[in-house]
């Protein structure tokens, strides 16, 4: 038995048990305050939650075409239609205590296609390091415009870690590491010229930035909150998705993000407003998700199960 079979009870254990323990205090929170949640002034808007939806879609459509086109980069030519379908259904997965499933189900269901593990593995570092560094360079833009006074010391801090994780994504940086990789395990290990770097940075940023406009109408479409706190919450909802993601005790982040979002969004709203806030809209992502892939196989089809030529 490997290692990595050995402990992975014991790893899957630690993750059900951070996760579950967070998300206890959270709805502890809920349930000794609920004379104030009824209290809010809750108002349900039909318009803004339609729009919230609409724009995540978009965004996990946006963005599953960019990995399409890291996975392209990385040898294997797979037909677009087909990578939309396997990045959004494998990307169903990844709440599935381990957190490795949604990469795993990306080689499963890419074999006939030709998409390989270390194709899928390339891609997973493009994704986690232009995903951290747009989040913490949008962060850093955003942290000015939120209403609570951070510290000077907090956005160095920010600015430094987009810094290092900018330049070690940086083609001749990337490229020399891949070169090293290939030595030292012959493979076909992609390499990334600027084209691709600033594709990959562009689209991060748009697609954060749509997702945490999502956001922002999803919480507006129950509470008030003005508009002028837009770009406040593009930041907030950056930051927290992004913490959840490189937090690997938790299957993506399930409690950081919430716990996060319930303590980011406090200057606008009550706490136990916050916290049912940032627990349903891990509901409200989950079911755009499972929308997304409802769309895209409706309009596209099932999987044609060969790669273009």
């Amino acid at each position: 038995m490997s290692r990595l079979t050995r402990y992975k009870p014991l790893w899957t254990g630690l993750q059900v048990f951070f996760a579950g323990s967070v998300l206890f205090f959270l709805l502890r929170a809920i349930i000794t305050r609920w004379s104030q949640v009824t209290a809010v002034p809750w108002r349900f808007r039909l318009v803004p939650l339609a729009g919230s939806v609409i724009l995540q879609v978009l965004a996990a459509v946006l963005w599953a075409t960019v990995w399409r086109h890291m996975v392209v980069r990385s040898g294997c030519p797979i037909p677009w239609a087909d990578g939309i379908r396997i990045y959004l259904v494998s990307n169903l997965a990844k709440y599935v205590p381990g957190s490795i499933w949604g990469y795993v189900g990306r080689v499963y269901l890419g074999r006939d296609q030709g998409l390989t593990a270390v194709g899928v593995g390339t891609s997973v570092v493009w994704e986690v390091g232009i995903t951290v560094v747009s989040s913490l360079l949008l962060t850093a833009l955003t942290i000015p415009a939120h209403p609570w006074r951070i510290p000077s010391t907090v956005l160095y801090l920010v600015v430094a870690a987009a810094l290092v994780c900018f330049v070690s994504l940086l083609p001749p940086v990337f490229n020399r590491w891949a070169r090293l990789l290939k030595r030292w395990r012959p493979s076909h290990f992609p390499l990334f010229d600027w084209q691709d770097f600033w594709l990959y940075l562009v689209s991060a940023f748009g697609t954060h930035i749509l997702v945490g406009m999502a956001f922002f109408l999803f919480a507006r479409s129950f509470v008030d909150i003005g508009w002028r706190f837009w770009w406040s919450f593009v930041g907030l909802w950056s930051f927290s998705a992004t913490a959840g993601l490189v937090v690997v005790l938790v299957p993506y982040g399930l409690g950081v993000k919430e716990g996060l979002l319930t303590l980011f969004l406090q200057p606008f709203v009550a706490t136990e407003t916050a916290t049912l806030i940032s627990l349903a809209s891990r509901l409200w992502t989950i079911a755009c998700e499972v929308l997304a892939v409802l769309v895209v196989v409706v309009l596209f089809g099932r999987f044609k199960g060969q790669p273009k030529k």
